[in-house]
């Protein structure tokens, strides 16, 4: 198939695949980029068309829309959401790999069908279908390449000829993208009548600098997009694609999603064609204005499992040395992989290691098999939580360069869920590279870098010369053609006066390889005409060795830009009106610049239009310019936005419909705005939120304001204070510095006002173990699941959308310095809290918790938090902050409303699942005439020795609704998932009663003559007891519970409380306990025979039971297991003087030995 017919493939997909067909070295390499590119790329669109259509549906439920096409919608709020979205979130998207983006096209494509959702573009999951034989033989052979052997030399190029003609027959799928445009718009503008996006396309060929000017529907900035060649509608492709700059450079580039960072779904890996950007996601959302953290927050409902498992483990390779030499002694690679605590249990563990043609492996190597001479596997069975593997090779050097040592492959298999009882998931991750130089003191050619500089101008729209307002692009390309890399290379480009950078920055620094070369593009826009020159400095770079090079660019590179009447016309308006003001003077100095265009324009209508057009856009300039001088004096950082009010939001300004709004951001407030809705008649609006003077002359009275939403979606809330140009032009006491001095006024309320309530916010959401999110004058606090773990807090959604979090932060009115911290009962306990607010209303007669109040969820005036005197989930509480030295006090806060919280719910327990069956209660909560249930006269005793209560957030259908009771931590992220001291199921009807055992707790306990064993939960050989998975050890007798057994049942866990946080066997139970263990691990009697001089490694023991060695192996994993990963008591525990060494658990070591004697 001819390379033309791909024109239609972005650069991230072509670039590789064009480059691959020059049959180099690296031709494999990038047929396998360009494949998984293309892949990922298919993804990340019907991902992003996706959660377009949900937002939509979203946004409709917002504004009280109600159609079928909503069904959706309303579906993922619902109880049968997890049900609903089983398949999506059983790919695994927490970190990605090739055989994900296909599982995901796949399986979304099912979904998509099954729920019938007419995708913008569906025919981004139609590519895996038309083409599955070769996407399922490209993933095989990129499956073959990690882990089978290499390509013999003699038949390389014929093999990967094939995989050629299997890549171009998937990638002919593509061509529906002919109908699309990959693009990120980072600047807008208004031109007269025209609104204009300014951004970078990504071509076959490359990135190129765009101007679209004319499109019917507003766009967002900084993030890609696909927009239909007609300009009429738009697929945002974030979460799983963005625009940000690679990892130690400042250099920006389309990239895929990876992976989440050590589990955290705030920390993401994105993988670019030229290296990787690694990002925190509130941090980078509220510096660039991109909303990648909403965009995330619906990803993971649609994609992310509740209580899902995440690998975290640290690998790396390291050399012992940055240089090698040929024929000299071979040198140490050590690999090293540590499985992180807070990681899942490896299993199936393979690692293959490769090295460039310059280097091979030594001749005895003692850990792995050898696959080749650059080539080497290691394997391990299993690599527990906290364990660590490492293994040494011996390297040398082949030939001389400048080479890189590729990262070394590791695949796994994993539980993906605490309910999984074998590995269901498969896992794979990648150590770095290492560069270095291989040197061969024969030969003739120097080991140095050499980094040549191109410098190009590209006029706009195919243009030959550039002209006074045009848009142009200067390129410099940077080209390492000698044999060292060249690390840190740096260079600043200067732009002279007159011409104004649009998009670029002034600092270069990137790091190129032998035979790299990377390319740069500045967007430029000519204000004069002239004879102008470019500058570029010095390029500095340094090689392996740290030495420094430099390639001198003392040549000016120059150009003409030529004149043009009516645009010189347009940049003289600028400078008339640069004080915002226009004197009669500078009027008639106006009409006399425009009657010089009379034979340029001779239709006086086109040359008065002219005249207002070019007004309104220097206004809108000198405006922005404004903003952003004040805030950079300031050093606060702003962002713009540019949208189009909602149908809804547009009702408010009745006969005035939807406003076209340019706002002004710092991080998430917005501050400043530009209503831009009727430029073509001259009008432009500007906006901020209340400042001093707000209220007086020369701004409109407040029954005139023209306020504007701050967001066109309802979580900002509007602003108010409005100034007209109208006014503005003719006043000359207004005029720039009254403009500035506005702006100066709202970024000192940002700093006086917003910035303490982001601290606030901070701390709270900090105590809370959650994060905080500016949205309609308030913040709101969101959890994650471990939260409800820990603190039994966790996230309420309102069906429509108008919130998702667990609290709120408002500024009080009225007191100065005074901030309201409320938050959520609520648990999952039905719609209501009402045992728990009477109960606080009980405290409240008695005296007692009288600084806690009770708000409603919806205050009827944004920004202000409103009290109630009827139920509500919704508690609060005030705190004074005057610095940041005050965050003991919000800290205290937020403890009490968490106690006050824990006790409301503790008597609204009576509404959870474990307290009714069939809608019977069950008789522990039963209230006869009002009078308080059994549980509710024990919560003193239990709220006393810190212990709480909660519905069981874990999915096993043993667990699942259950009413647990656990340890309260003094703060979030301290406990583990297996802290339950017992809990209560329904029994039946009956109600049935659990409990752990703990270390120190009395044996003479009364509950332990009522305790035993259910054997339900010990039945399964060779497997871990799901009385030690599920953290049900022991139980009360089946039947119904009475108050006496139930008292008892307290006395126990009030014990538990106060004994060590170490689960133990109880003496009047270990005897059954021994018997269950030992029948559920057959091998486990040898091996305690084995061990009873002391600790022996597994390795020997391995080995002593030959052919069944790997299975007695495995049953020592998972019997270690019991204590690392369950933190319940094991019979064997690890030998930390011996490594991979075990012995007998100390305090049952008589008990065992005793059964095996």
């Amino acid at each position: 198939m001819p390379e033309s017919s791909f024109e239609w493939l972005p650069s991230l997909i072509a670039v590789p695949y064009t480059r691959s067909k020059k049959k180099g070295g690296q031709r494999k390499d990038l047929l396998r980029i360009a494949f998984e590119n293309s892949m990922s790329l298919l993804g990340a669109m019907a991902v992003g068309d996706l959660i377009d259509i949900i937002r939509s549906m979203e946004q409709a439920s917002e504004e009280g829309e109600s159609s079928e096409d909503n069904e959706l919608f309303d579906k993922l709020q619902g109880e049968d959401a997890d049900e609903l979205l089983h398949d999506l979130r059983l790919i695994g998207m927490e970190q990605m790999s090739l055989g994900k983006w296909v599982a995901l096209l796949r399986t979304l494509d099912s979904f998509c069908t099954k729920q019938k959702i007419n995708l913008t573009l569906p025919e981004s999951l139609a590519v895996y279908g038309k083409a599955k034989k070769e996407v399922d033989e490209l993933v095989s052979i990129r499956n073959h390449d990690a882990h089978g052997p290499a390509i013999p030399e003699d038949k390389l190029d014929d093999e990967l000829d094939r995989r050629q003609a299997l890549l171009e027959k998937v990638l002919a799928k593509f061509e529906f993208l002919s109908k699309w445009r990959l693009i990120e718009f980072g600047r807008f503008e208004i031109n007269g009548d025209r609104q204009s996006y300014l951004g970078t396309e990504y071509l076959s060929t490359g990135a190129s600098s765009i101007q679209e000017t004319g499109l019917g529907i507003e766009v967002p900035l900084g993030e890609p997009l696909l927009l239909s060649r007609k300009g009429d509608r738009f697929i945002r492709l974030m979460p799983l694609a963005i625009v940000a700059d690679i990892d130690g450079e400042q250099d920006t580039h389309l990239a895929l999603f990876s992976k989440e960072i050590k589990g955290d779904p705030n920390h993401l890996g994105f993988l670019s064609w030229t290296g990787t950007s690694t990002l925190d996601v509130l941090k980078w959302s509220n510096e660039t204005g991109v909303d990648l953290a909403g965009r995330r927050q619906l990803f993971q409902t649609l994609f992310k499992m509740p209580e899902v498992l995440v690998p975290n483990l640290d690998a790396k390779i390291g050399l012992e040395v940055a240089e090698l030499v040929v024929d000299d002694q071979p040198s140490e690679l050590k690999f090293s992989l540590a499985n992180r605590r807070d990681s899942v249990d490896l299993e199936s563990v393979r690692v293959v290691l490769s090295l460039p043609s310059a280097m091979s492996f030594g001749e005895e190597i003692d850990s792995g098999n050898r696959l080749d001479d650059r080539r080497v596997e290691l394997n391990v069975d299993t690599i527990d939580c906290g364990g660590t593997y490492e293994a040494v090779l011996p390297v040398r050097a082949l030939a001389q360069g400048s080479v890189s040592i590729p990262p070394a492959s590791i695949s796994f298999r994993y539980r993906r869920t605490e309910s999984s009882e074998t590995p269901d998931a498969d896992g794979s991750e990648e150590t770095g590279s290492i560069s270095l130089q291989t040197i061969d003191h024969n030969a003739e050619d120097p080991l140095c870098p050499i980094v040549n500089v191109h410098r190009s101008i590209i006029p706009a729209d195919g243009n030959e010369e550039i002209r006074i307002g045009d848009r142009f692009q200067f390129e410099l390309t940077l080209k390492n053609v000698g044999l060292g890399r060249a690390n840190e290379i740096e260079t600043l480009v200067l732009v002279p006066d007159g011409l104004e950078v649009l998009d670029g920055s002034e600092k270069v620094r990137v790091n190129l390889v032998p035979g790299g070369e990377r390319s740069f593009r500045w967007s430029i826009r000519a204000r004069r005409p002239g004879i102008y020159h470019i500058r570029i400095c010095d390029v500095i770079y340094q090689d392996l060795a740290g030495r420094r090079h430099a390639t001198e660019c003392s040549e000016e590179f120059r150009f003409l830009v030529k004149s043009d009447k009516s645009r010189e016309f347009r940049y003289a308006v600028q400078d008339v009106v640069a004080d915002l003001s226009v004197t009669e003077t500078e009027e008639e100095q106006l009409a006399g610049l425009l009657a010089g265009l009379e034979k340029a324009i001779p239709d006086a209508d086109a040359r008065s239009m002219l005249r207002q057009t070019a007004e309104i856009d220097a206004v809108l300039d000198i405006v922005r310019a404004a903003v952003n001088g004040v805030s950079k004096s300031k050093s606060v950082p702003i962002i713009e936005q540019v949208f189009r009010e909602t149908k809804w939001q547009g009702k408010r300004h009745k006969d005035r419909g939807q406003r076209k709004i340019l706002a002004f951001n710092s991080g998430e407030i917005p501050f400043f705005a530009v209503d831009y809705t009727d430029s073509t008649r001259g009008e432009l609006f500007m906006h901020s939120f209340d400042v001093p003077g707000g209220d007086r002359e020369p701004f409109m009275k407040a029954d005139e304001s023209h306020s504007v939403f701050a967001s066109n979606r309802m979580t900002k809330g509007t602003l108010d204070v409005c100034l007209p140009w109208a006014d503005i032009r003719t006043d000359e006491k207004i005029g720039i510095g009254f403009i500035k001095g506005w702006i100066g006024r709202c970024i000192n309320r940002l700093e006086r006002d917003f910035k303490p309530w982001s601290e606030v916010s901070a701390c709270f959401a900090e105590a809370l173990g959650g994060k905080p999110m500016y949205r309609w004058y308030r913040y709101e606090i969101s959890v994650p699941e471990p939260v409800q773990n820990d603190l039994a807090i966790r996230d309420i959604i309102t069906p429509g959308g108008s919130y998702q979090c667990c609290g709120w932060v408002f500024r009080t009115p009225g007191k100065k310095d005074t901030f309201t911290l409320i938050l959520n009962t609520r648990r999952e306990v039905g719609s209501s809290c009402k045992e728990g607010s009477k109960w606080l209303r009980d405290r409240h007669e008695d005296g007692e918790h009288l600084d806690v109040n009770f708000y409603k969820p919806l205050p009827r005036t944004p920004g202000e938090a409103e009290l109630t005197t009827r139920d509500s989930t919704w508690i609060g509480t005030e705190v004074k902050w005057s610095s940041s030295e005050a965050e003991d006090a919000v800290r205290a806060a937020a403890d009490k409303l968490v106690d006050v919280s824990h006790q409301m719910y503790a008597r609204a327990a009576s509404d959870c699942d474990a307290a009714t069956h069939y809608k019977t209660t069950v008789p522990i909560f039963v209230r006869e005439n009002g009078e308080p249930n059994w549980l509710d006269r024990r919560i003193p005793e239990l709220t006393k020795a810190r212990i709480g209560i909660r519905v069981a957030w874990r999915q096993e259908q043993q667990i699942r609704g259950s009413l647990e009771f656990f340890r309260r931590r003094s703060k979030p992220g301290a406990a583990s998932r297996y802290s339950a001291l017992g809990r209560i199921r329904s029994g039946g009807g009956d109600g049935e009663l659990w409990m752990n055992w703990y270390e120190g707790m009395p044996e003479d306990l009364a509950i332990g003559n009522r305790l035993e064993l259910d054997d339900s939960f010990w039945g399964e050989v060779e497997k871990v007891p799901k009385a030690i998975r599920l953290n049900l050890l022991l139980r009360t007798p089946p039947g119904p519970v009475d108050k006496e057994l139930f008292d008892l049942w307290i006395d126990g866990i009030i014990a538990a409380a106060t004994a060590r946080d170490q689960q133990a066997w109880p003496a009047f139970a270990l005897d059954e306990i021994l018997d269950r263990i030992f029948a559920t691990e057959p091998r486990l009697p040898g091996i305690i025979e084995s061990l009873a001089d002391g600790p022996v490694s597994q390795a020997e023991l391995r080995e002593s039971a030959g052919a069944e060695g790997k299975k007695l192996h495995s049953a020592i994993g998972r019997i270690l297991k019991w204590g690392t990963r369950y933190h319940a008591p094991s019979p064997l525990i690890p030998a930390h003087e011996m490594p991979d060494g075990i012995d007998i658990n100390p305090d049952y070591r008589d008990a065992l030995l005793a059964r095996v004697r």
